[in-house]
């Protein structure tokens, strides 16, 4: 026979983290959106794709803080600031390689 636990807890998740994940979220659906558009334009997508992809880059590093920030409160749930850490993490060297490698 199992044994089931339950935990009565008032913590609650950290709101920083879950807009840190939103965001990470977003700009990876932004991310795709801009491969699709240059992939389709055979990479003449113009400068206005340039330009959303580098406001879409600093979400995510605002995304990244606001998880670690997220990770600082006491008495919380954290995964939200961890998977948002992790998102935005990866998309932030995703962006830093599709810079430097110029692809």
């Amino acid at each position: 026979m199992s044994r089931r636990t339950y935990k009565f807890t008032n913590k609650k998740h950290t709101r920083r983290g879950m807009i840190s994940s939103g965001m990470g979220f977003l700009a990876l659906l932004l991310l795709g959106g801009l491969f699709y558009l240059s992939y389709r334009q055979s990479g003449n997508a113009g400068a206005y794709t340039g330009f959303l992809g580098f406001l879409a880059m600093l979400a995510t590093m605002e995304g990244l803080i606001l998880g670690l920030q997220g990770l600082r409160e006491e008495d919380r749930f954290y995964f939200f600031s961890y998977f948002g850490c992790m998102l935005n993490g990866l998309l932030l060297v995703a962006w830093m390689l599709l810079y430097v490698l110029g692809m």
